[in-house]
């Protein structure tokens, strides 16, 4: 909003020249109080670049007397010009006036001999539309009629500012070969559309069509039949040609050579050229360039140099000789893991010529994912255990562990324990995936299940056994926790007399209500078989109605854990034979000799009349020979030679061996030593 000072306004009555003598004159004569009136500037609409003539109009003068006026006018430049205030035909058009015209305001001075005479139009402000469009106020921030009186009533007026027509061309932007082409549209203006080209000898138009013909940079236009144009805003470049890593697939891990191609060069005489390929470089390791049968081979360039960092390799080459046309210019060989698009840059041909890059997807296949089942076992030397593979195996598989001298597992994941530790069973498929299980612990010793009956107020002493002769075990310090039901027994204390540990003394037992833990140690280790450990006395409750049996082993250690123990596993050790009991089924008797050159003897015995299969491994599970398969008696000690041989007559080298006997749905295996 402008408002007028004194000084600025008694500046425009000065410039006035003659109006201002005849103003004087005229404010002599002013009437008294003055009527109400309106001063309403009006609307009108046009385009950008049009003039428009804007009105301000004076209504319900009344009987009012005016000699002179002064307005005070503001819009936002960006939409008009005005160029000038005129008066021709206007109520003002004797009169005198005077404007100060700035970029978006204007005060306008007027003064006349005689009054003005009526209604109507008082003055013309005209506008030239633009640059912007849109809807523009006229805001009347100001007028004053004879000094002060009367006082106008004020209505701004309204211009509608259309754009100009204007074309859009797309696309904005291309990338090209020569030999390409690419449509264009336009979008707005008055059809039909004339299209053009920056540089024909680049690329040139038919119709809507751009047509690449040689290396360089052009942009494109579009012309509307109203003659409006657009261009586009980047340049298109157009390239010679393409440089494309062939798309391919594999498995996981596998090494692949990956073709890097390129279009027909010959045109150019590439004799160099430097590049980029780029991948995500988990999923690939970069090995070597190879350029046999390639184009660089056939043009006799020498290998080219290969610098490589993880997810990129850069490589630059060059002959005396052009490469002689399109087709495969080096192969990357590469291991690939994962699926990815492999992309290749622009590069540079001949220090001049930059190709069209063009992605290669390489499909892989992801590796299987495999495991063992079960994970983790616990056995008991002699005991065997199954193991499955698990996930996406592919067959054939194979089975190993990692210390045959405790364990033996044939080409099927069964494994039989052969000795006291720790071993790890491993899995390995035809594509090369691995899985390795926990820990499978192997025991010599186990502690029998309890075996109790106590009645009402009887007393009892349950012995807690052992399962192997404890001779040469080193035993030297053992923990059992033995749980138990108050509310049918009562616990009454820990004997070690007539016990395998009483040199021991007496030992010490904690007792927390349902579970006695018995520590015990001594200077000498434990030795014998078929004696208890100790016994553990109870006395049934009165109120038992029949007898309780549930007294149970919970946990046990020797000597901080070697050897290891199982608890209710295995039978009493049988005093006569100072061994742990043979387990029933089918017995495999040491071989004679053992270790063996050449020749040894096995010996086997069936427990019932049944098929049996006499084999014998390799270290690895592998079958080498079958020295039994068919039907045999219980009963009978039967001795079986073996030579050393495979089943093709093969002479074996010294190693160790293992003979695996099955019958009756069990296994029995031993260990051989062939020594040359």
């Amino acid at each position: 909003m402008t408002t007028l000072t004194t000084p600025r306004r008694n500046l425009l009555r000065n410039r006035a020249s003659a109006g201002t003598v005849i103003l004087a004159a005229a404010l002599l004569l002013l009437p008294g109080p003055a009527a109400a009136l309106t001063l309403d500037v009006g609307e009108d609409s046009g385009q950008v670049g049009t003039i428009v003539e804007l009105p301000i109009v004076l209504s319900d003068l009344g009987g009012e007397s005016v000699w002179s006026y002064e307005l005070d006018l503001s819009w936002y430049a960006s939409y008009a010009e005005l160029l000038d205030v005129t008066t021709t035909g206007t109520l003002s058009a004797t009169w005198v006036v005077d404007r100060l015209i700035d970029p978006g305001a204007v005060t306008v001075t007027a003064a006349g001999a005689t009054p003005l005479a009526g209604d109507g139009t008082l003055l013309l402000l005209r506008f030239l539309l633009g640059p912007s469009a849109g809807g523009m106020y006229v805001y009347l921030n100001d007028a004053l009629l004879n000094e002060g009186d009367p006082v106008p009533t004020l209505d701004g007026g309204y211009v509608t500012v259309t754009a100009l027509p204007t074309v859009d061309i797309y696309p904005d932007s291309g990338l090209l070969v020569v030999g390409d082409s690419l449509q264009f549209t336009t979008y707005g203006g008055t059809p039909p559309y004339t299209y053009t080209s920056s540089d024909p000898a680049v690329a040139d138009f038919t119709d809507d069509w751009l047509h690449a013909l040689s290396p360089g940079f052009v942009r494109a236009y579009t012309e509307d039949a109203a003659a409006i144009t657009d261009s586009t805003y980047y340049q298109i470049e157009v390239r010679p040609f393409r440089l494309s890593v062939v798309a391919g697939s594999a498995a996981h891990g596998d090494t692949v050579l990956i073709p890097v191609e390129i279009d027909d060069p010959a045109a150019y005489g590439v004799v160099s050229a430097e590049f980029d390929v780029t991948w995500y470089s988990p999923y690939a390791d970069f090995l070597e360039v190879e350029t046999a049968g390639t184009l660089m081979a056939t043009a006799g360039w020498s290998t080219p140099l290969a610098v490589s960092s993880p997810g990129v390799v850069s490589v630059a080459a060059a002959g005396v000789n052009p490469l002689p046309g399109p087709g495969v210019l080096l192969y990357l060989r590469m291991v690939v893991y994962g699926s990815y698009t492999f992309t290749p840059g622009a590069g540079i041909f001949n220090e001049t010529y930059a190709a069209y890059p063009l992605g290669g997807y390489w499909s892989v296949t992801p590796a299987p994912t495999i495991g063992i089942s079960p994970a983790t076992a616990n056995l008991m030397v002699y005991e065997t255990q199954q193991f499955t593979a698990t996930g996406t195996p592919t067959p054939p598989l194979t089975w190993s562990v990692d210390d045959p001298g405790l364990a033996f597992i044939d080409g099927t994941g069964l494994m039989i324990a052969l000795a006291e530790g720790v071993v790890h069973v491993q899995v390995e498929d035809a594509l090369g995936a691995v899985a390795t299980s926990g820990d499978i612990t192997i025991c010599y010793v186990g502690l029998p299940t309890l075996v109790s009956s106590i009645d009402a107020l009887e007393i009892v002493q349950v012995p807690v056994y052992v399962s192997y002769d404890l001779d040469g075990l080193g035993i030297y310090s053992y923990e059992i926790a033995v749980y138990y039901n108050p509310a049918y027994v009562h616990y009454l204390g820990t004997v070690t007399a007539g016990s395998a540990s009483a040199g021991w003394g007496a030992a010490t037992a904690v007792d927390d209500g349902s579970l006695v833990r018995v520590y015990h140690a001594g200077p000498v280790p434990l030795d014998g078989c078929g004696s208890p450990m100790f016994y553990v006395e109870f006395q049934g409750d009165a109120g038992l109605g029949s007898p309780y049996t549930g007294v149970a082993l919970s946990t046990a250690l020797f000597n901080e854990g070697t050897p290891c123990v199982r608890i209710n596993t295995g039978d009493v050790c049988d005093p006569a034979t100072d061994a742990s009991p043979p387990p029933a089924g089918p017995r495999l008797w040491p071989a004679r000799p053992n270790p063996f050159n050449p020749r040894t003897v096995i010996s086997f015995q069936l427990d019932r009349t049944g098929h049996a299969e006499l084999d014998v491994f390799s270290a690895r599970g592998e079958r080498i020979r079958r020295l039994v398969d068919g039907v045999r008696e219980a009963g009978r000690v039967y001795e079986v030679p073996w030579d050393g041989r495979d089943d093709a007559g093969n002479v074996l080298a010294s190693g160790v061996y293992y003979c695996r006997l099955v019958a009756a749905g069990e296994t029995r295996l031993q260990k051989l030593a062939l020594l040359k």
